[in-house]
């Protein structure tokens, strides 16, 4: 495979498309976002997060015919039950910022007798291309516990999540090092071997 096999990621979250594109660096792909087809997301209905991913998948193939990743990503606290689960990115509301959300999730764990803090980042991320006759799909999980303070830069709950192997915050973590350990990193790492050990 060349580097030119051009990958369209089923995204409009520039965080995210920037963390894939790094990711992909060590493979010989070249990874897009969907922007500059204006395709808008679909809406996610699915019930885990991997039918998340191919409903995403599957949408801005629908529209393009060309080779599509996608993800679906989220933090799952096991003292909420999982949640916010799929609904991470709208937690607090379907509009809601970051900042939003992860002050809806310390309010949650306030309302709770429980001590448990731990939690777990989860990632199912997708390829669908032309030549596939199934989905390759890859889904990885990275766990950790929820600490109160807020207010180190990092997107979505990074600030909240600590992993206490490293002693340090996602948010804390350098982008190569959270790359190596996260659970979207693993997950692509995976997704992209498979995609390039394609027969």
């Amino acid at each position: 495979m060349n580097h030119n096999y051009q990958i369209v990621f089923a995204s409009n979250n520039n965080h995210k498309i920037k963390e894939v594109i790094e990711i992909s660096k060590e493979f010989p792909l070249t990874i897009i976002g969907q922007s500059q087809y204006k395709i808008e997301s679909p809406i996610e209905n699915g019930a885990t997060f991997i039918e998340n991913a191919l409903i995403k998948a599957s949408h801005t193939f629908s529209k393009i015919k060309k080779p599509v990743i996608a993800d679906d990503s989220g933090i799952c606290v096991e003292a909420l039950k999982g949640d916010p689960g799929i609904f991470s990115a709208r937690y607090a509301n379907e509009n809601a910022t970051d900042a939003e959300n992860r002050r809806k999730l310390i309010e949650e764990l306030g309302k709770t007798s429980s001590n448990n803090r731990k939690a777990k980042f989860a990632c199912a991320a997708v390829f669908i291309s032309p030549t596939t006759n199934e989905p390759i799909i890859a889904y990885e999980e990275w766990e950790g516990i929820i600490i109160n303070e807020d207010g180190y830069k990092g997107f979505g709950y990074d600030p909240l999540f600590y992993d206490p192997i490293f002693s340090l915050r996602a948010s804390e973590m350098s982008t190569t090092h959270k790359n190596m350990v996260s659970h979207r990193g693993k997950a692509f790492k995976k997704l992209f071997l498979a995609i390039v050990n394609q027969p």
